[in-house]
């Protein structure tokens, strides 16, 4: 069985760079405390830090313009942010999930963390 088609993991692996400062900051903790070091689980990963720019994307919007806008003919209509904002965070949490992370991060010992 040949192995050529697998790619090495660095070292110290990259978020993708198209995620804002916040969701590369995270992307690097969730990969530090979760011991993400395979291509599958950070690509995932980076998908989940992607979908949460598009949660914070859209409640601006929804902070700005309000959950309910009015339209060119004066009828209310649902801000469309609000559907972005729902899909993306269920698109989110649904990475997260299938990494594990929505539990405690792997720490060395047993027992729990030192408080401070």
């Amino acid at each position: 069985m040949s192995l050529a088609h697998l790619t090495a993991i660095s070292p110290d692996p990259k978020p993708p760079a198209t995620l804002s400062a916040l969701a590369r900051a995270q992307w690097r903790r969730y990969v530090r405390e979760f011991d993400l070091d395979d291509e599958h689980a950070q690509f995932l990963l980076g998908e989940a830090m992607a979908a949460c720019d598009r949660v914070l994307e859209a409640r601006a919007s929804i902070a700005k313009y309000g959950a309910v806008i009015v339209t060119a003919t004066g009828e209310l209509k649902t801000n469309p942010s609000t559907v972005v904002e729902r899909d993306s965070a269920a698109r989110m949490l649904a990475c997260l999930k299938a990494l594990n992370i929505n539990c405690e991060p792997m720490h060395d010992r047993v027992g729990r963390p030192n408080e401070g």
